[in-house]
This record gives C-alpha cells, sequence and structure tokens, in this order.
C-alpha cells in the first residue's frame, strides 16, 4: 500500500481532481476547510482502510479512480445535492473522471533507455573494427583457361610495351656521328679487353715456367752435395796414404 502514498501518486491523483471546476468552484467560496486539507483526509482514511494490502500496479490505478469518485461525490454531498446510494458520479452532468493510466516505471524506463544509447554510442567509439580474416586458400573453383594463345599474346604485347616506355631512358637516340664514334670506342674496348686476357694468360704461363725452373734447380743442388760428399772421402784417403809414404 506505500505505493498509494507515494509523492508521485498524490501528485498525480492532486493534479486531475484540481482540473474539475466543481471542485475548484466549491472550495473558491468555501473557508471552513482547504482543499489541501480535504484531499489529505481522504488520503489518510483510503490507506487506513488498504494499509495491509500489496497493490499492483493494475490495483493501484483502479484504486486512484475510486479515490478520485469518492472525492467529487463528497463535494455533491457537501454542496446538498443528493448523491447517496450512487457509487461514483459516473456519466452525470459530465462529471465522469478519466483517470490517465499508469505507465509502469516510467522514470526507471526513461532512465534505461537513457543509459543504454549512452551506453550504445561509448561502445560505437571504442569498439575495434576487426578485419576480416585473409583467405589464403585457393578458390576451389578453378576454371580452366579457355584461349591460352590470346592470353600469352596479350602478355607479350603488355611486355614489348613496357620495353618500349623505358627503351628512351636505356638507349638515348644518337645521331649517325655519334653512333660511329660510339662503334670505334666499343671495338678499341674489345681490342684492349683481347689484349688484357693475353697478358693474363702469358704471366700464368711464365708463373708455370718458373715454377718449373726453379723445381729443377732444386734437384740440381741436391745431386751436387750428394757427389760432394762422396769425393770427400777418397781425398781423404789419398791424403793419409801420403803421410804413411813419407813415415816409412
Amino acid at each position: 500500500m506505500s505505493s498509494f502514498v507515494t509523492t508521485q501518486n498524490q501528485k498525480l491523483m492532486w493534479d486531475i481532481i484540481c482540473t474539475n471546476p466543481l471542485v475548484n468552484t466549491y472550495f473558491s467560496v468555501q473557508r471552513s476547510t482547504t482543499k489541501e486539507e480535504w484531499f489529505r483526509s481522504i488520503i489518510e482514511r483510503f490507506y487506513t482502510q488498504n494499509k495491509d494490502i500489496q497493490l499492483t500496479n493494475t490495483q493501484l490505478h483502479d484504486l486512484n479512480k475510486t479515490v478520485i469518485r469518492f472525492m467529487i461525490q463528497s463535494i455533491y454531498q457537501m454542496n446538498g445535492n443528493n448523491a447517496q446510494g450512487q457509487s461514483s458520479p459516473t456519466n452525470k452532468d459530465g462529471q465522469f473522471i478519466q483517470t490517465p493510466p499508469i505507465v509502469e516505471n516510467n522514470r526507471e524506463q526513461i532512465y534505461k533507455s537513457e543509459f543504454e544509447r549512452k551506453k550504445e554510442e561509448y561502445d560505437s567509439m571504442v569498439r575495434k573494427e576487426v578485419p576480416k580474416p585473409i583467405q589464403f586458400q585457393e578458390s576451389s573453383e578453378d576454371t580452366p583457361i579457355t584461349d591460352m594463345d590470346a592470353l600469352i599474346k596479350q602478355h607479350m604485347d603488355d611486355r614489348k610495351k613496357s620495353i618500349e616506355s623505358l627503351q628512351p631512358q636505356l638507349t638515348p637516340q644518337l645521331n649517325p656521328q655519334q653512333h660511329s664514334a660510339q662503334e670505334e670506342m666499343d671495338k678499341k674496348i674489345d681490342n684492349l679487353t683481347n689484349i688484357i686476357e693475353t697478358l693474363q694468360q702469358e704471366v700464368v704461363l711464365l708463373k708455370t715456367q718458373m715454377k718449373q725452373f726453379s723445381q729443377s734447380q732444386t734437384n740440381d743442388n741436391k745431386e751436387l752435395s750428394y757427389s760432394s760428399l762422396s769425393i770427400i772421402p777418397e781425398e781423404n784417403t789419398i791424403i793419409n796414404t801420403n803421410k804413411e809414404e813419407l813415415a816409412e
């Protein structure tokens, strides 16, 4: 029953009852009690009667309509109008009060929607777009090449155009005089190249001959040393023989 006496619910009923011209007319001339006191007393009365009841939103909506009808009926009674036996002044002199439906958790829903919207904006700002995975696998649909000759011809034409576009940079156009001088220079370069190659071959040949000559000299020196060693003992023998003869 606490939902019945909330500030929001009481304000809702107060705003509705204040739009009723009968209520406003009565309290504009009635000075014995104020509209606020009259309103508070009726709220307290209904709260006391139903304080132990847990109201759903639908039950609260129905109770609000009952209270408002009771308020209008009490004004009729205080004005001396015979309204006894009527549960409500429905459709009497156009005084039927239609209370607006109570939206369930209206403020909470607004806050929740606003929070979700802000959260979505923030997520979109910090969200990193994941790149699509690279497909390294070849396509399963490998269609055969229908016209190989045309494909080769197109490739050769593209290659030729590419070479022709680079040709002016690689081989600049020469006039006849420059072309003749270029040929003469090429001949001289070829001759010098041949001479250098011939000299290199001769140098290699000379090195080979020198190596062979050096090896031959080494072998001759060895033979000479061997012969000298063999002669020395003979000379010693002759000297010793002469010494013996002189001694005799």
